[in-house]
């Protein structure tokens, strides 16, 4: 079986939305961190119903990686969001990366405030079509090899 490069920490953990689709993803334990400090209550961002139903179809789940930190007093969080298969842990190869800055309150609590924000604003972002078709190729490309 193929083994991705999600990293050791990763958690595989569900989502919904008031529409009742449930969206997969593997977080990692920065991002677990991050809902806890916020009281994050589910994902809000504007594309959830549209994504989440395009990658049940598909078979497939987002990979959220991000970061958040506080330096010199600036918050700073990071977020990338890629399309993978639910069971090989193949990737799409297609990724939504978001950053964001301010020097408001340095405070860890409000970087993962920002890290929130970064992941929803990067799935808004997510070419979904494209990403489940170069997921489909690879899958293609991967059955070949095996």
């Amino acid at each position: 079986m193929f083994k991705g490069s999600i990293v050791a920490l990763t958690l595989f953990a569900s989502f919904s939305a008031s529409a009742g689709c449930t969206l997969t993803s593997n977080t990692t334990s920065t991002i677990r961190q991050a809902r806890t400090a916020t009281n994050w209550d589910g994902w809000s961002f504007s594309r959830y119903d549209e994504i989440c139903a395009k990658l049940k179809h598909a078979n497939a789940q987002l990979n959220i990686r991000g970061d958040a930190t506080v330096l010199n007093g600036v918050n700073i969080a990071w977020a990338s969001v890629e399309i993978t298969d639910m069971d090989a842990r193949l990737s799409s190869g297609l990724s939504s990366l978001n950053t964001r800055t301010n020097q408001m309150v340095g405070s860890q609590d409000h970087a993962y405030k920002l890290l929130i924000e970064s992941i929803e604003d990067a799935a808004n972002a997510l070419n979904i079509d494209q990403g489940i078709k170069d997921l489909k190729d690879a899958r293609a490309a991967f059955r070949k090899v095996k």
